[in-house]
Order: C-alpha cells, then structure tokens, then sequence
C-alpha cells in the first residue's frame, strides 16, 4: 500500500501486505515507491506493444518493399498505434526509401526553404 498524495503532511513510508491460504497479512514497510510501480507495468507494456509491433512490420515487409502509406494504413487497422510503429522501425532498422526518387539522391530544398535559409543567412 502507498501513499501517493497529502496536502498537509509529508508522505508515509509505503506498506507491503500479502494475501494467502491463511488470509490477509501486513508484511511491513517497503522501500517500493509509486513511481516505481508504476513504471514497472508501463515499461512492460510498451515492450509488448514495441514487438507486436515489430513483428507485424517484419510480416508486413517479408514479401518485398511496400509505400509507407500502405505500411501506416495497414497498421492503423491491426490497432498499432503510429508513435509505437516509429520507434519499432527504429529499433529494427528496416532499410526505407522514397520510391519517387532514386536511391542514394539527397531531398532538394523548395523554393521557400531555399529563400528562407537565404534571409536567415543575410541577417
């Protein structure tokens, strides 16, 4: 048991109990904190969601390149959140590209973002 939050005193120390065939038992104080606890489940649920999601990404390209498009349509559907599919492409490293430019050709800058890097050099 933890104390989370008091408005007129500090907090008290975090409380350990058991329940087993014999009942239910006071264990003592615990060095745990809520933040701890907390981040326990957290930390294990974004690791679940980090490798289904790399797994379904890993299917989904098995047979070959698919626009990135597709990928995020696809994985809207199967209920993959788009943050956790990023950093599933980040972890996994796929090789990914622009299909409408050829491979190893850097972006050219627009117009405006020419001018722009040009007033911002003139200042």
């Amino acid at each position: 048991m933890l104390h989370i939050k008091s408005n007129v005193s500090i907090l008290g120390a975090a409380i350990g109990y058991r329940v087993d065939e014999s009942g239910f038992s006071w264990t003592g104080e615990s060095r745990l904190t809520a933040a701890d606890l907390l981040a326990a489940e957290s930390v294990g649920e974004e690791r679940a969601a980090d490798e289904e999601a790399r797994t379904f990404l890993r299917d989904l390209l098995a047979d070959g390149p698919l626009a990135a498009r597709k990928v995020f349509e696809k994985t809207r559907k199967a209920g993959i959140n788009e943050i956790t599919l990023r950093r599933a492409k980040a972890r996994a490293h796929p090789r990914s590209y622009n299909a409408d430019r050829p491979r190893g050709e850097s972006k050219k800058p627009s117009a405006g973002t020419r001018q722009r890097r040009r007033r911002k050099l003139s200042r």
